[in-house]
Formats: C-alpha cells, structure tokens, sequence
C-alpha cells in the first residue's frame, strides 16, 4: 500500500499541497486535463506551476491568475490568502461549488473527496458564523483559487493512488490576519474548529501559516497524525509557500512510502489523570461511560499522590477521532481539574469475531491470526460464555475449554 506523509512544519495552505503533490510525480496530462475540465469560466482563470528556491530546497509553487477586465491579475497565494479583504473575486455558495465538482471530468474518487473537503470547510465556517453550511458564503475561499486548490489536491491524491495518509503536527501561526470580517486571531476559528483533536504548533511566526482551506484538506485526507511511517521510498517533494522567512523554507514536505498492509504502524492516544477524591462506584460509571463513547480500553491503577494521599491512575486508550469527546467528559463528569496526554504507537494482530459451536450452543470467539493468515491463537468472549453457561446451568469454564478444543 502507498502510504504518504505530510510534513507541514511550515504550516499548509492548498496552493502548498498541489505543489508539493505536483513534485511528488502527480505532474501528468491527465492531471491537467483533469483540471481544466471544471466549469469555471474559461476566461476567468489560468494557472502554472515554477521553481523556486526556499532556502537551499528546491520547491514546486503553484500560481493561479485571475482575468478581471480583460486584464489579467495573479493570486500568489500566502499563508494567508484565506483571509484577504479583497472582494475582487466572485464567492460562491456550496451547492453552486458541489455543482461545478459534479460537472467535471474528474475521476469519481477525485471527486468525492473534493466534495467532502468543501464540507468540512463549509461545515467549520457554519460553526463559527453560526449558520448553516449551504447558507455559507465562502467569500474568497469559495472563489476560483480555493476551488482550484481543493479539486488540484484531490486530483493529485487520486492519481498518485495514496491508500494512507499520515502527517506531523502542523505548524499553525499566530498573532492576528485581516479578513472579510474584520480583524481575527490566529489560528482563526475555522483552523481551530478543523483541527480539533489534532496535534497542533503555534510557533514563533506572526503570521498564518495554515490557511483553511489547508486545514480541510488535513481534515479530509489524514488517516493518523504523528504516526510512525515505514516502507520504501517511492518519492519526495515540496510545494512552497509564497513567503520567504528568515533561517526558514517555507516549504509542505512530503515523502511517498511503499510498504505491506500488515508493516503499517498503528498509533493511539494515550489519556492519563490522577485521581484522589471520587467514590469507586462514580469512577466505575464514568469508565463504563468512557466504553460507550468509543474508547478502546482504560485501567486503574493504585497510586500515592501528593501529600501521601492514596488515588487513583486513570489511563484510557483513545483513537485520535474521539480525542475530543472523551477528554471533554473526562474534564466534566469526573473530579479531575487536568489531563496529559501522548501518541502512543502499537502493533496489533489481525482478528475477527466468529462463532464456535458447543454440544451447549454457539459461543462468539475472537479469533486472531499471523501475517500469513494462519490462526495463533483464539479468545472466547466472556459475556457470550456467561450467558451460556446460565442458560446450561454450567460452570463457565467448560465454555471456555470448548471453545480452545474446536474449531469454527
């Protein structure tokens, strides 16, 4: 499988990824063609791909031009473009952009994640304006140039077949950016609404350096965030940004991996907190509570707190999707004041449930299996052996010996 790892330590905008995805090899007829095959005005846009050097790294960077007048004007992007007061360029609504998507001639993959990143971004601005999606004005980034980017970048993944697709945390600015509604701090809410649950960095540059529209393409196509990433190399590249910072490329690296399914790293978050004044029978409601919203495991742990005081360690395993929830009800339903958190990585074996036939009845069994698809070893699932048994009027145990002695 074709894993591709995003590095932006510079941040990330869409103009950025097509670049970098362009260098990675995505620079093909069928690209092009791809592209210009999307309604838009035919006389409104161009655009074209140059060299550039970002501090010894020889980058793609990606230009559209706009045609206003009979005169045309080019959009370089920055890092943020996103934001820019200027009215010039027409925006559009989301059903009109999903439309112009629809119309195209691009692959159905393509095009599907082209939509989907146009949701989240629809979606984001809906949140903090407080509207609806498709009631959202895009302003700019419903213009030509996001448009452009976001259908480049789905353009590109698709014919570069990226099954997975891992990136660092990605740097995101700060201080303050001028908008169409006024002056906003960075991250700008849409950035953070976007990039919840993610490991993110400020940084020291005050200035944008992960745009929206960068962030919905995060959003979309990351699989992991700080994963491990292993396997050949196929490729590398770098989209560049339009701004140039001192001892520092402003530059979206990305590398293209080839490795086996089964090699693939798998990563996890990791949820801790101490816990010293709350009743055992609370703390086993909230865990079980912990279960139902989508964690994968937790334990407790004796510990001494300070002071000497006996406690308790709450450890609970979580996907990064349901990073946010779970920490939210940590933080409100239990009597902790704080929390930390890692990325942990792990391996795990290939499994399956499936149902083993006992002269007692059916008893489900997780079932798991080495690289080679070769059974190594198989669990009989304690509620279905419980419920068995109290049905039989029999020791759990004899469920339990069944099922190691037979197979499905």
């Amino acid at each position: 499988m074709k894993t591709l790892y995003l590095n932006p330590y510079s941040g990330i905008a869409g103009d950025m990824t097509v670049a970098a995805l362009l260098d990675l090899g995505a620079d093909c007829d069928a690209f092009w063609a791809e592209l210009k095959s999307i309604p838009l005005p035919a006389d409104e846009w161009h655009c074209h791909v140059e060299t550039v050097m970002r501090h010894g790294i020889k980058a793609q960077k990606f230009n559209v031009h706009f045609h206003e007048h009979g005169e045309s004007h080019t959009h370089e992007h920055s890092e943020d473009d996103d934001h820019s007061d200027d009215h010039a360029h027409p925006g559009r609504h989301l059903p009109e952009i999903i439309s112009l998507i629809e119309e195209s001639k691009m692959s159905d993959t393509a095009k599907t994640n082209a939509k989907q990143c146009f949701q989240h971004l629809a979606e984001a601005e809906a949140s903090v304006h407080n509207s609806t999606p498709d009631e959202i004005h895009f302003h700019e980034v419903g213009a030509v140039d996001a448009i452009v980017d976001i259908c480049g970048a789905a353009i590109g993944m698709a014919i570069l077949e990226v099954d997975r697709v891992v990136s660092a945390a990605p740097l995101l600015g700060s201080g303050t950016v001028k908008c169409a509604h006024g002056i906003m701090p960075v991250p700008v809410p849409a950035v953070c609404k976007l990039l919840e649950g993610v490991p993110s960095k400020a940084g020291e540059f005050k200035t944008e350096m992960t745009t929206p529209t960068g962030a919905a393409i995060l959003k979309t196509y990351v699989d992991e965030f700080e994963a491990a990433v292993s396997g050949k190399i196929l490729s590398s590249g770098f989209g560049a940004g339009t701004k140039d910072f001192e001892n520092h490329a402003n530059v979206l690296s990305v590398v293209l991996y080839e490795s086996d399914e089964q090699d693939v790293a798998d990563s996890v978050l990791v949820i801790e907190t101490n816990i010293d004044d709350m009743s055992g029978e609370l703390l086993a409601h909230a865990c079980g509570k912990l279960l139902e919203l989508g964690a994968l495991d937790y334990t407790i742990l004796p510990c001494t707190m300070k002071k000497g005081r006996p406690g308790q360690l709450l450890s609970v395993i979580v996907r990064h999707e349901d990073f946010t929830v779970i920490s939210d009800y940590l933080l409100r339903f239990t009597t902790t004041f704080g929390l930390r958190y890692q990325t942990w990585q792990r391996k795990i074996l290939k499994r399956e449930i499936i149902q083993v036939e006992t002269e007692y009845g059916p008893v489900d069994c997780k079932v798991a299996y080495d690289e080679e698809g070769e059974e190594i070893k198989r669990s009989a699932e304690y509620e279905s052996c419980r419920k068995l048994a109290d049905e039989n009027g029999i020791d759990i145990s004899i469920l339990y010996t069944a099922v190691q002695n037979r197979k499905s």
